[in-house]
């Protein structure tokens, strides 16, 4: 009777195949970048190829260069103005934390 109450329950729960395991890096570090979007930011005083542009519009270009070059590590974002909040928690979908 017990062996089949089990096969029920694993029955009920409806397992799966979905694939081919993916191999996660494991030698890569686990960063949060932090960055600012309060209305300071919003400062013209960068210039970037010779275009002035404000300063958060400069912290997206340096982070997309700077997340391009991440091979390997989980990357998360937190966003701060007066409250501080995570934006993107610890992913390898770099992807997600450009956008």
């Amino acid at each position: 009777m017990f062996v089949i109450w089990c096969l029920l329950v694993v029955a009920l729960a409806r397992p799966q195949h979905v694939g081919e395991q993916v191999q996660l890096p494991v030698s890569g570090r686990d960063l949060m970048l932090v960055v600012d979007i309060s209305p300071s930011m919003d400062e013209q005083d960068m210039v970037i190829q010779g275009r002035s542009i404000n300063r958060l519009q400069a912290v997206k270009v340096v982070l997309d260069d700077f997340i391009s070059q991440r091979k390997g590590d989980r990357l998360g974002l937190i966003l701060f103005g007066t409250q501080p909040y995570v934006q993107v928690p610890l992913t390898f979908d770099l992807a997600t934390v450009k956008t």
